[in-house]
């Protein structure tokens, strides 16, 4: 496997984990710092990432397409 393919479920479940965190109720309030939505999203992402699909690796614009798409 290519460290490519291995990495791109992990960084756009990562996106997509970070990002509901933000605007989840229980994390969205201020009394939460951000470096620790970031940490728990990064965590999570790590733990699910290896059960996520396997995908062709993308170029580059492509996978960056598909990372704002996950954030939207």
């Amino acid at each position: 496997m290519d460290l490519a393919q291995d990495l791109q479920p992990i960084a756009l479940a990562a996106v997509r984990i970070t990002l509901f965190l933000v605007v989840a109720p229980p994390f969205n309030h201020g009394a939460v710092p951000g470096q620790v939505k970031a940490m728990l999203g990064v965590w999570l992402a790590v733990l699910l990432g290896p059960n996520a699909p396997a995908t062709t690796a993308p170029d580059t614009a492509d996978f960056l397409i598909q990372m704002i798409t996950e954030a939207l």
